[in-house]
């Protein structure tokens, strides 16, 4: 394993932590749209939609986000 593969496993807590943020901020916003928030538009197009917009914007707002928390069963 090279220094390069340990860093990038040593921040992937940290990316899934800021994915979940941005997918569930998309995901709320999107329902609130009119024509995808209804019951009409099946449920795995409003996911596919929002995943796409999530994988969009998470480079963009990765660094405006906040840190994952040290100790996250602390929170509960």
């Amino acid at each position: 394993m090279t220094a390069d593969d340990a860093a990038l496993l040593a921040s992937l807590p940290a990316l899934a932590y800021q994915a979940c943020l941005v997918f569930c901020r998309m995901a709320a916003a999107s329902m609130l749209l009119p024509g995808l928030g209804e019951q009409e538009v099946p449920a795995n197009i409003r996911l596919g939609l929002g995943l796409l917009v999530t994988l969009l914007l998470l480079p963009l707002l990765a660094p405006l986000l906040p840190a994952a928390p040290e100790a996250p069963f602390a929170l509960l």
